[in-house]
């Protein structure tokens, strides 16, 4: 999934509950942001540039909702080839082809290029 596919399925609309998938909705946040919404959290945020964002908590900053049914959410929606997992109770990202992993504090942004970057204070809570 990605932002433009996201924006296409929107067709304008502020949300739309994904059709197969409980509780699960793509809102609009703003012009250049679109997030997957578990129940009411938003666990997945993709912007216009190819940044994406996996949050675990409102706020960003715990892991509070790394449950393996919030897990098989994100792998559902997370671009092609990336993976949330869980290593000793905590939750990584794999990137494309096993070729790095990244712990997830809270929250993680990857940008465009699939390169960790910083994103704090957490934009979104």
């Amino acid at each position: 999934m990605n932002y433009q596919a996201l924006s296409d399925l929107l067709r304008g609309m502020p949300a739309k509950p994904m059709r197969g998938y409980a509780n699960t909705c793509a809102s609009r946040i703003d012009d250049e942001t679109i997030a997957i919404t578990f129940y009411d959290t938003n666990i997945l945020y993709f912007q216009r540039d190819g940044t994406f964002i996996v949050a675990f908590s409102e706020d960003g900053k715990t892991n509070e909702f790394n449950t393996a049914t919030t897990r098989k959410r994100l792998n559902e929606f997370l671009p092609e080839s990336w993976q949330v997992c869980n290593q000793d109770h905590e939750p990584y990202l794999w990137m494309p082809m096993g070729a790095a992993e990244y712990q997830i504090q809270g929250h993680i942004v990857i940008d465009p290029h699939g390169e960790p970057s910083e994103l704090d204070p957490f934009p979104f809570n």
